[in-house]
């Protein structure tokens, strides 16, 4: 079948708020376009640039297009630094196609053959040897140093294959064929060996967990926990992915936790360097719970000030000044709920460690991008 790109226009309301309302202009948007039915590529409206591809690819499908045309060549070429080669996202043999931009970027070399050494062919042999469950999913965020840069400087992955029938457990339903970061620098700027931090697991034992208020604020947290084995003669679960709404009615931020205080705990048994400190996934400022055990991990100082500057600061900036709203205010003059939902990914260097080697966020409000994808080294 024929690869069709197909884009979805923003609603009339949306347009409207844009036209009575042009502070909101001051954030990104972001536009959602599908490829097929199994791919979903994110691009930001003003540089055309990739933030994010999600797919399900089967080995049962056709295989795409894989004539690189004039204009994907050119889009390389408008991003690519010198040295550069091309790459694709999406493996051709997996169902990517070489004849659409979204799947083209422009790599290191040794970034290129990294790719393909831990990212292509292990999804790739992983679903040619179960001939059962040929489908697998992942995720890709390609990172940015700047707001108008189109060339990505890094990479944020998470690919898993379903387990078969027969061998699958009540919380261990994947292979994780590989998750994690992958830097990108140019090929000038390279004066040591790169430093990725990748790990992948023929048994990933998760389970999801969640935290929530009223589903009509849209508040609450859900994480994605892994059983790590074997550190310190204890079983430790360490959060892996997460996503949290914050909320804000009536100028305050909705809290809602418990009682029980295991978070000491938890940072004991997984800090290891001297100036290590409990950081919290979903700080205090944007509801996050002090007591819970799935969000508190060891950060370092500098990791703290990032996150407080570069994700707490703008959504509660946010959440203060912007009018972007789908209601009015009520009758008794109370404002609608504000919320930003963002999406966390926990990165580490090896399957067994528990101190986490850096965090990825990327929070929005709608087609609003309140905070980029943004990684936070630990």
């Amino acid at each position: 079948m024929k690869g069709c790109l197909v884009s979805f226009s923003r609603p009339l309301a949306y347009l409207i708020t844009i036209a009575l309302f042009p502070v909101i202009q001051t954030w990104n948007v972001e536009n959602v376009n599908h490829y097929n039915s199994g791919i979903v590529i994110r691009t930001d409206d003003r540089t055309r640039r990739v933030l994010s591809i999600e797919a399900i690819v089967d080995m049962r499908d056709p295989i795409p297009n894989q004539s690189v045309t004039e204009e994907v060549k050119t889009h390389f070429q408008k991003s690519a630094e010198p040295g550069d080669v091309m790459g694709f996202y999406i493996d051709s043999r997996i169902g990517g196609p070489a004849n659409e931009t979204f799947n083209v970027v422009p790599m290191n070399p040794s970034v290129s053959e990294l790719w393909r050494t831990n990212v292509s062919e292990p999804i790739y042999q992983k679903l040619k040897e179960d001939t059962e469950t040929r489908q697998g999913s992942f995720v890709i965020h390609p990172l940015y140093g700047d707001m108008n840069t189109t060339r990505p400087d890094g990479f944020i992955i998470v690919a898993m294959v379903m387990r078969r029938p027969n061998v699958t457990g009540t919380n261990n339903k994947f292979n994780l064929v590989v998750k994690g970061y992958i830097p990108n620098p140019p090929k000038a700027m390279i004066s040591k060996a790169l430093e990725p931090a990748l790990y992948s697991t023929d048994r990933w034992d998760v389970r999801h967990w969640e935290r929530g208020t009223s589903p009509t604020t849209m508040s609450g947290t859900s994480h994605i926990a892994s059983t790590v084995k074997g550190i310190q003669s204890e079983e430790f679960e360490r959060t892996e992915m997460g996503n949290f709404a914050v909320t804000m009615e009536n100028g305050v931020i909705v809290q809602s936790c418990g009682a029980e205080d295991s978070r000491q705990t938890q940072f004991r048994k997984s800090a290891w360097k001297d100036d290590d400190v409990p950081g919290f996934l979903l700080s205090q400022r944007l509801g996050g719970c002090l007591e819970d055990p799935y969000n508190v991990v060891p950060m370092s100082p500098k990791a703290v000030e990032e996150y407080k500057s570069k994700l707490e600061e703008p959504i509660i900036d946010f959440l203060n000044t912007t009018v972007f709203t789908y209601k009015p205010p009520s009758p008794d003059g109370e404002t609608p709920p504000r919320f930003v939902l963002t999406t966390l990914i926990v990165v580490y260097p090896e399957p067994l460690a528990t101190r986490p080697a850096g965090f990825f966020f990327r929070s929005i409000r709608g087609p609003l991008v309140v905070v980029g994808n943004l990684y936070i080294p630990n």
